[in-house]
C-alpha cells in the first residue's frame, strides 16, 4: 500500500501527521507492506528514509497563507510532484493507495491515482476539511491593476475552472474514513457525496502520555493552551477571559490562575495576543511559550491542572484534547464541531460557547475553585480515553477500511458512538 500525506514525523505541524505514523507502523508491525510518499517540508532537498519518501512539491511553503505562485511556478511544483508519485507506483507497485492528508498538495495525485485502468484502488483518511477547499490559482483570484486584463479574466473564468490543473478538478471520495460524524455531515452538506464513507475516530498512544501528574503546586492552578496558536484556534478567548479573572477588568484581581500557551505562533495574531497581555496588565499571569518538541507535550499536560481549547472554528476532533483527556488533566472548551462527539459538560469537561470570555472565565473559575471537580471531570475523561480511545483500535479499523477497499465491501459499522 502507498500512503500519500502532505507531511509526516518528525517534520510535521500538529497531532494528525502523529496519528499517520502511527497507523503506518501498527499497519507495518501486522504485516502489511506500506511505502509513504510525502512532501519535502522541512528539507531543502527530497530524501528517501527507508520506507518514507520525502518527494513531494507543497503548493506553498506555508500553510497558513494562500499560494502566490505564478502559473509557471505552480506546474513546475505539480509536474515534481506528478513525477515522483509516477516514479513511486511504478517502481512500488501497490495494490491501494491511500490519501491522509492532501491540504497543500496537488489535487491531481488523486486525478492521476484515479484515472480510468489504473492497477490499484484508492482509499482517503479525512481528517480536516481540505477537501472542500477548491479556490483557483492565486493568479486567477489576484484583481489585475488593468480593467483590460480584469475584463478578459472575468471572461475566461467559467472556461478556467474547468480546467484541471487550475481549479482542481473532480475527484472520487470512496471508501473514505471521517474522524467525526461532524467532519461527514460538512462534506455531506457541502455537496460531497462520499461511496462507502465511515467514521474512523482520532485514537491516542496511551502508553506516551502516562506518568505521574504534578498539578496544583504552590497554591496556584495552572492553564494551559496547546496548540497552534491561530484566530481560528479562539486563544484570544482565553486571555479575554484571564483578563476577566486576574487582569485589569476583574472585580477582583487573583494571582492564582495562571495560564501557559504553548505552540508555533508567528506575525500579527502573536503580536495581537501579546498586545492584549500587556494591555490587561496580565505579563505574570500569562506566558506565549511557543512551539515545544512532541517528547514534551506528555510532561506539559501531566504539570497543569487544566487544558483550554478555546476552539472557534469546527473542529474536526482534536488530537491534543484526547492525549490531554488521556492523562487525567480536567478540561474546558467549545463544543463545536466534532468536540461535541466526545466532550460531556459536568461529566467530563466544563463547556462554554466560541468567543465567549465570560463564560470561558466562568468555567475556569469553577475549576479553579474546586479541586475535587477538576479530579472527577479529569478521571472521567481519562477512563473515557483509555476504554474507547486507544490506537490500536484506531489501526484495527484502518486495516478494515483498506481490507473493504481492495475488495470492493461497503462498511460493516458506518458509525461508531463515543
Amino acid at each position: 500500500m502507498l500512503v500519500v500525506s502532505n507531511v509526516y514525523p518528525p517534520l510535521g505541524l500538529g497531532g494528525y501527521e502523529e496519528l499517520c505514523i502511527g497507523a503506518v507502523e501498527g499497519l507495518r508491525e501486522r504485516g502489511h507492506d506500506l511505502r509513504v510518499l510525502t512532501s519535502t517540508y522541512g528539507l531543502k532537498r527530497p530524501t528517501i528514509e527507508g520506507h518514507v519518501h520525502r518527494v513531494l512539491t507543497l503548493e506553498t511553503p506555508d500553510f497558513h497563507r494562500p499560494a502566490r505562485h505564478r502559473f509557471i511556478e505552480k506546474n513546475v511544483r505539480e509536474w515534481r510532484s506528478l513525477s515522483a508519485f509516477s516514479a513511486a507506483t511504478r517502481e512500488f507497485r501497490p495494490e491501494l493507495v491511500f490519501f491522509w492528508n492532501m491540504g497543500n498538495l496537488t489535487r491531481s495525485l488523486i486525478q492521476t491515482a484515479q484515472a480510468p485502468g489504473v492497477p490499484w484502488k484508492t482509499a482517503f483518511y479525512l481528517s480536516d476539511d481540505w477537501v472542500l477547499h477548491k479556490p483557483l490559482d492565486s493568479w486567477i483570484e489576484k484583481r489585475p491593476k488593468s480593467r483590460l486584463i480584469r475584463i478578459g479574466k472575468a471572461t475566461l473564468r467559467p472556461l478556467l475552472e474547468q480546467v484541471p490543473v487550475l481549479a482542481g478538478g473532480t475527484i472520487r471520495i470512496a471508501n473514505a474514513s471521517f474522524v467525526s460524524r461532524s467532519l461527514l455531515k460538512q462534506h455531506v452538506d457541502a455537496g460531497v457525496e462520499p461511496r462507502n464513507p465511515r467514521v474512523i475516530f482520532n485514537r491516542v498512544p496511551i502508553a506516551d502520555f502516562e506518568g505521574d501528574p504534578r498539578r496544583s503546586r504552590d497554591g496556584r492552578v495552572r492553564l494551559l493552551y496547546l496548540g497552534q496558536i491561530l484566530p481560528h484556534k479562539g486563544v484570544h478567548t482565553v486571555i479575554e477571559a484571564m483578563d476577566l479573572i486576574g487582569g485589569r477588568s476583574a472585580e477582583r484581581r487573583r494571582n492564582d490562575v495562571i495560564l501557559e500557551i504553548v505552540g508555533p505562533a508567528a506575525g500579527a495574531y502573536r503580536d495581537r495576543l501579546e498586545s492584549m497581555i500587556r494591555e490587561a496588565q496580565l505579563e505574570a499571569a500569562v506566558r506565549i511559550r511557543g512551539r515545544v518538541g512532541r517528547s514534551e507535550v506528555a510532561e506539559l499536560l501531566l504539570a497543569h491542572d487544566v487544558l483550554v481549547l478555546p476552539s472557534i472554528w469546527e473542529e474536526p476532533f482534536s488530537v491534543v484534547l484526547m492525549e490531554a483527556m488521556s492523562t487525567g488533566i480536567a478540561v474546558a472548551g467549545t463544543t463545536r464541531g466534532g468536540s461535541a462527539e466526545i466532550l460531556r459538560d459536568g461529566d467530563n469537561a466544563l463547556a462554554f460557547e466560541a468567543e465567549d470570555p465570560g463564560g470561558c472565565a466562568r468555567a475556569l473559575i469553577r475549576l479553579a475553585d474546586d479541586p475535587e471537580l477538576r479530579r472527577r471531570l479529569g478521571e472521567s475523561a481519562r477512563s473515557l480515553i483509555h476504554s474507547r480511545f486507544r490506537v490500536e483500535q484506531m489501526v484495527d479499523e484502518i486495516e478494515e477500511l483498506l481490507l473493504d477497499a481492495l475488495h470492493d465491501r461497503a462498511p460493516s459499522n458506518a458509525a461508531v458512538q463515543p
